[in-house]
Order: C-alpha cells, then structure tokens, then sequence
C-alpha cells in the first residue's frame, strides 16, 4: 500500500512540471533578452520592431545590445524608442539603418554599413561613438552626447546635422556639425591636430553655454548667410572662413565679448568674397594669442578694444580699426599689417612687440611703463600727430626703424620719452600749413633725428627753445626742417646795457630756469672778493669795498648744457658812495676858483692862480662826472695861466 502511494505521488509531481515547461522556457528567454545581444536576422519587412527579424524571434526590448553583422545585410527600419544598451554595426553588415524613431544607447560602434540618421530623431549616447568603417550619410545624424569622459572617434570626417554636449566629450576626429549645442556645465575637448567644423549654413544654431577646449581648433565655415552669436568660452584656435563656392561675402556679427587664449584666424577660400568679423555697434572686446587676419579676411573693430598676447598680422587682409583700441600684451612678439588697409586707429604697447612690417597709426600711441616697442630694420612707425590723438612714452621706443611723427592739419605738444630709434619728424605732402611740435619736456633722443617737409612749400619746425634737446646721433634739418633750439640770455637789475658799469650795490640775475634744463652748468669768476655766486637765484650779490678815487673789477659768467653755451663778460668800476659833507672841499675850492676868476677881471695877475685850481676841481671833477668836466676845467685852467702871464711877457 505505502509503495502505491509513492508511486502516485511521483506521477503527480512529473506531470505537475511537464505542464510547467512552457512557462519555464519563457521565463528563461525573457532573462537571456536582457543580457545576451539582440541579433537583426531580417525575414518580414524593414522594421525593428518585427519580432520575426530578431534571431531570437522577438524584438529588443530595454537595455538589450543591439548588433548588426553578417547573419543578415537586410536594412532596417529603426522604429523602437528604447533605452538600450550598446548599439553596434559590425564586419559583415553592408544594409542600412534608418533611424525612425529616437532612442538611447550607452555606446555606438560601427565598422560597416550604412547609417542614416534624421534631423527629427535622436540618438542619445551615455557612452564612447566608436566608427571604425560603413558610412554614417552626411547631414542628417542628431546626436546627444550625455556621457562623462567620453570619445568621439571616427575613421574619416563626419557631417552631422545637430549634436547636443550635455556631459563630457572628447572630439578624436574631425567633424562638421550643423546645428551645435553645449549645455551649460558641460565640456568639449578637441584633441590635437583635430577640429569642430561648424557649418554655418542652411539656418544654423549656436549655443555654447559650457566650454569648449583645445588643443584642436573649432572652424565657424560660412556658405550662404550672415550670423550674428555669442561663441561663449573657447580656448580652441578659432577659425572663422568663407566657402570656397560661396557666392557672395559673409559676415560674422558678435553678440557678446569673445576671449580665447588661443588662436584666432579670420580668412575666405573664394577666389573673390570676404569674410569678416564684426565686433558689433555694441564694441564688443576681443582678445586672443595670436589674431591673424588672412586672405580677404577682415576685422570690422568699431570703437572695440582688442587685445592680441601673441602676434598680430593683418598683413594679407583687412582691418577696418574704425576708432577702436590694438592693445599688445604678450612678451617678445610681433606685429605685421598692410599699411593700406591696416593702420590701427589707437595702439597700446602693454609688453614687448618689434614691428615686422611698416605700421601706420592714426590716431594715439601709448607705450606702458616698463614696456617696449621695437621699430624692425628697414620699418617705420608712422604717428600721425594731428589727428586729435594723443602720445605717451612711458617706456621704450627702441630698434634701427624709424619711429615717424607726420604732421598735416595740425601742430601738436608732446614729449618725446625714452625713443632709441632713428627718428623723423615730418609735414606730410598734404600738410595745409606750417607745422610745429612743441617739445614740452628734456630729452635726449638715442640715435638720429631728421626734421623736413614732403610739402611742396610748407615748413616743419621743432620748437625746443623750453627744453634741453639733443640727440646722440646726428640731427639733420632736411628740406624745409627747422628746429628751434633754447638760447641762453642774461638779464640784470640794474638794467646792463654791456660794457663798463659804475656800481655802488649791485646783484646781476639771468632769466635761465633751473628746472627747465637740468643740465646747464654756469660758471662764474671775478676778481672782486666781494662779489658772490647765488646757483639757486642764479645771481650775483655783493656790496663793494669802500675805495676812495674808484676801482676796477671784472666779471665774467658762463653757461653751458652739452650742446649750448654762451657767456657775458663785463668790467665794473665802483666808487666810493659819497655825501654833500665829502663835496665841501671842492665847492669851496670852485668858490675860490671863481672869486680869483672875478677878480681877475681887474688884477689879471690873479687869474695866474686861478688856473691850477681850476685844473685840480677839473681832475676831481672827472672822477664821478666825466671828461667833459676835465676837458672844460682843465682847458679854462690853461687858459687863465696863461692870461695871467701875458701881462709879464
């Protein structure tokens, strides 16, 4: 009985799990989909979604691998909306995939067939986009990267229609995008050598709300529009281009500042259009390393301020200054323009820049403290000094080029600074008039100098009568150039007419300044004693000696700064100071003299003695008042002997 029971009991169990297979085959089939990789094995239609074109006979489902190989070259029509896993077209596949649905993959690899995309549909990618082969069609793949520190690789340039950078991505292979997007907080790396071409046609987007980085360069290509964008932070190389078929010039328009501490290139591939950036009415800044502006490239600058830390060359196209700011910055670099449509309106020297070209400047010059501007051998930089700019040299002019001051409609007051370098003050052939530059401060200049007019009858004159003013080279006035030295001149209280002067008190001052020339040496001998040297008043003092009968003295004062020097020499005689008591004597003696001249008249023998009195008041007479006093008393003294001798004859 007890072995019957087992018996049935086994029978149950048997029967209770063959009808239970079927449910434990698809449970075991639905965890495989989930894991194992979903085949195309294409056998009714095109779509994905067919459960009979899967090798396991149902279609993917979320998280499921998808690949494509040689188990069959069908295209597909993808129309699942799914979140899977990685998505691959491997060796072997030669169909096509159209995508036409959006979905979401943690990696893309292709290495055959065809891929075409849609600009309504999207892939998101959380992982690396790997293509080794196939073909991905050109300008109609919407691409969103969302993942961290991940690749784009490509065998060959791709054009794709719209990608969005919501994480962090590494461009490995050039790649032109259409419309482009980087969310905020996210990153764009282009690696060496590589570029993000962005294909500014056909109704572009640009939004860069992140960053994008180099070392690789983002190229901005232009076809068949103008735009007007903020290109956000960048420190790739930027390339702004014209199309080699774009049929008409184009122009970039910046709606906000754009700073790069990279490169920045403005040029066109067409044989005839331009391209330009704009900097906008808004004079929007630009800065950058090197700025080159190339073939039939233009920089429109308004009243902006750019600012170049590597090199400037401006050389092969076009920069329309406007009234802006070029501000050079960076150490031991060069600039390079066309004169003819490069001249910057305002240059600012703020590091250390040598001229590779001629340079024109239109407007102002300022050179920083501390910081150097070298004129190139065989260069000039031309200022044009009557454009209402201003000039500051607050460093150094250096280099053999010629530093050029050019005057036209006119004149100008400047001081020259520390300038090293050959210079050329010039009336330009259009001058409208004489011109002058005032020099408002000392100044040696360290090489030549050369002053003249291209004017056909027009003068140009340094005016340097306020200043010391030389050069350690030679100083040329060429054709109708003139400068105007400082003169020396000496004035004195009392008023000194020359000659002998009569001194009682005297001081004797020159109208030459201390401070305007602090090189003037002056030098000052005399043998009076009494007579002292004041360097500060620049004055001579001093009360003489009492000298009964007068005394002479000379004087002689020398001034000199290097270049000039003159001298005025003079002889005073000084007298004693004398009063009415010491002119008693000699009033009486002329009493005497004229009562022997009265009576005289009827004793003429008198008149015998009033000759030598006559002769002694003359000679004391002459003493203060001169030989017209001798001559007179003298004469009548003679005369009056001799009269009074003639009785005795």
């Amino acid at each position: 009985m007890l072995i019957r029971k087992k018996i049935l009991s086994h029978a149950v169990l048997i029967l209770l799990l063959i009808s239970a297979f079927p449910l434990i085959v698809h449970i075991g089939s639905e965890n495989v989909s989930a894991t194992d990789p979903e085949v195309w094995n294409q056998t009714s239609g095109a779509l994905a979604s067919t459960d009979a074109n899967w090798l396991d006979g149902t279609k993917p489902i979320a998280g499921d691998n998808i690949i494509f190989n040689a188990t069959s070259t069908a295209s597909c029509t993808w129309d699942l909306a799914l979140a899977l896993g990685t998505f691959s077209m491997n060796t072997g596949y030669s169909g096509t995939i159209t995508q036409a649905a959006s979905f979401s993959v943690t990696g893309y690899a292709q290495a055959a067939g065809t891929f075409t995309g849609s600009g309504v549909f999207v892939m998101s990618l959380s992982g690396d986009f790997i293509k080794t082969g196939g073909t991905i069609t050109t300008d109609v793949l919407n691409v969103t990267f969302t993942g961290v520190a991940k690749n784009y690789t490509s065998n060959a340039a791709q054009a794709l229609h719209t990608v969005i950078f919501s994480g962090s991505t590494t461009i490995n292979t050039n790649v032109g995008i259409a419309h482009l997007a980087i969310s905020a907080a996210s990153s764009v790396t282009i690696a060496t050598g590589k570029y993000i071409s962005y294909l500014a046609y056909n109704a572009p987007t640009y939004s860069n709300l992140g960053t994008i980085y180099g070392p690789g360069a983002l190229s901005m290509e232009f076809y068949n529009a103008d735009q007007t964008m903020d290109l956000g932070t960048t420190t790739a190389d930027l390339e702004i281009y014209l199309h080699n078929a774009a049929v008409a010039g184009h122009t970039l328009t910046l709606s906000a500042p754009l700073a790069t501490p990279s490169v920045i290139n403005i040029y066109s591939n067409s044989a005839a259009q331009t391209m330009t950036l704009d900097l906008s009415a808004s004079n929007y800044a630009l800065s950058a390393t090197d700025i080159t502006i190339g073939t039939r490239g233009i920089i429109n600058g308004r009243a902006s301020t750019i600012t170049s830390s590597g090199n400037w060359d401006s050389s092969a196209g076009t920069f329309t200054a406007g009234t802006s700011t070029l501000v050079m910055s960076g150490a031991t670099k060069t600039i390079k323009t066309a004169n003819s449509n490069g001249a910057p309106y305002n240059f600012q020297e703020s590091g250390t820049t040598t001229t590779s070209s001629s340079v024109n400047i239109t407007h102002s010059l300022t050179v920083d403290t501390g910081k150097t501007l070298t004129v190139g051998a065989g260069k000039t930089v031309d200022l044009n000094c009557s454009n209402g700019g201003t000039y500051s040299n607050l460093g150094t002019i250096a280099g053999s080029g010629t530093m050029e001051y050019s005057f036209s409609t006119a004149d100008k007051t400047l001081a020259f600074g520390v300038v090293n370098a050959p210079v050329r003050v010039r009336a330009i052939s259009t001058a409208t008039a004489n011109r002058t530059m005032t020099l408002s401060s000392d100044r040696v200049l360290g090489s030549t100098l050369l002053v003249n007019s291209d004017h056909a009858s027009n003068t140009m004159t340094i005016d340097a009568r306020a200043v010391y003013f030389g050069a350690v080279g030679a100083i040329t006035e060429g054709t109708r150039g003139d400068i105007l030295y400082a003169t020396f001149a000496f004035v004195s209280s009392p008023g000194y007419g020359g000659g002998v002067q009569t001194m009682h008190s005297y001081t004797y001052e020159t109208n030459l300044s201390t401070t305007a020339s602090p090189g003037q040496v002056y030098t000052f001998t005399s043998n009076a004693t009494w007579l002292s040297w004041d360097s500060i008043d620049l004055a001579v003092y001093g009360t003489p000696d009492s000298v009964f009968g007068g005394h002479w003295y000379y004087v002689n004062i020398s001034v000199a700064d290097g270049m000039l020097s003159t001298y005025q020499n003079y002889t005073v005689l000084v007298v004693p100071v004398e009063t009415l008591q010491d002119y008693i004597p000699l009033l009486m003696a002329l009493l005497f003299g004229f009562g022997l001249l009265i009576a005289g008249l009827k004793f003429r023998e008198l008149w015998i003695l009033a000759g030598p009195v006559w002769i002694i008041c003359g000679l004391t007479i002459f003493i203060p008042y001169g030989v017209v006093f001798l001559l007179v008393s003298v004469g009548l003294g003679i005369v009056l002997m001799f009269k009074g001798v003639s009785p005795y004859l």
